[in-house]
């Protein structure tokens, strides 16, 4: 999958729900939060597709990254399908919980293997506004 967009939203759903089948199975509730495409592709009644998940990982990092692994081989996904490269462009200000809003558990509220959060419009919007070429 490497360099191509192969994750509509239906197929994110689909990956994001096998993870928190996962973790559930596992005993676990792992806490996520979605940036950059995927984040737009939840959130937003769009037909766009992306190449990988860009998210920081709340906790059971090596858990999380060894599932991906996993459903990688399984899929024939790109190893980095998920991943936290966009750690290096956050601010201490995207860590309060104020900023994100939680999109949806998977498999179920009932059953919480993974909570997935993407960053609240009005912080998305600022920060898509600051990223203009040229300034504001």
């Amino acid at each position: 999958m490497s360099g191509e967009k192969n994750f509509d939203r239906s197929i994110l759903e689909q990956a994001l729900a096998e993870l928190g089948r996962r973790t559930y199975a596992a005993g676990r509730t792992v806490e996520i939060v979605i940036y950059g495409g995927s984040a737009l592709l939840l959130t937003l009644n769009r037909q766009i597709n992306t190449g990988d998940v860009d998210a920081v990982f709340e906790g059971n990092k090596d858990f999380i990254k060894k599932l991906a692994a996993e459903m990688a081989e399984e899929f024939g996904w790109d190893e980095n399908w998920l991943n936290d490269g966009v750690k290096g462009w956050l601010s201490s200000r995207d860590a309060d919980p104020e900023v994100k809003a939680l999109f949806k558990t998977y498999p179920t509220e009932d059953q919480p293997g993974l909570r997935v959060y993407t960053a609240k419009p009005e912080l998305f919007a600022m920060k898509c506004r600051a990223m203009r070429v040229g300034g504001v």
